[in-house]
């Protein structure tokens, strides 16, 4: 009788913690829409995956020479998923054991464990992990699109011919002030975003 009572005595208290936790979780969700919106809105057309995961699994299996083991971690990014881009969530499965029994030959091999998700229709749990994250991830974006003008620019120097180009008025412009200026622009863009 005494555990009874003191079983309901705590919920009040969880009660009003739910609450605060529905507030708080509501907020984080109106947050996550507002960026996702917003790196929408910059029309990249790119995937781009955080370079960790922001959630795992228990490991399964057996650890020796000749077993294996593995867990699922989620994967924040933005990406199309369910036809939409959008951020989202994605599940990979990282299998461990050692190459034909050899010790001194570790091998992890990554295999996707599932649909990409959108991030705002996954668990709470996930949602919440990846507001910790996310400023961080936005930075691995814009480190993402300036790898990409970059290779770009690489890629249009070898194709087109040496010539002098020109701005629109005629004088002429310096392949590092044209660099320079995507970069500018693409940078001012995702600073709009954040």
């Amino acid at each position: 009788m005494t555990t009874e009572v003191g079983i309901q005595s705590l919920f009040p208290s969880l009660e009003a913690k739910a609450a605060r936790l529905h507030t708080a979780s509501d907020s984080a969700n109106e947050l996550l829409s507002s960026i996702e919106s917003r790196l929408i809105q910059l029309n990249l057309g790119v995937e781009v995956w955080f370079s960790r995961p922001i959630d795992s699994t228990d490991q399964e299996g057996d650890i020796g020479p000749n077993e294996t083991s593995s867990h699922v971690v989620q994967i924040l990014g933005f990406a199309k998923a369910e036809g939409k881009w959008s951020l989202a969530v994605k599940p990979m499965r990282a299998v461990s054991g050692f190459f034909q029994g050899d010790m001194d030959c570790p091998f992890v091999n990554h295999y996707a464990d599932g649909p990409v998700t959108p991030l705002l229709k996954a668990s709470r749990a996930l949602r919440i992990s990846a507001m910790t994250v996310m400023p961080e991830f936005l930075v691995e974006i814009e480190k993402r699109v300036d790898e990409l003008v970059d290779s770009l620019d690489g890629a249009a120097s070898k194709i087109q011919p040496a010539q002098h180009p020109s701005d629109a008025d005629g004088t002429l412009v310096d392949d590092g002030d044209r660099t320079r200026a995507r970069r500018s622009r693409a940078q001012a863009s995702l600073n709009r975003a954040l």
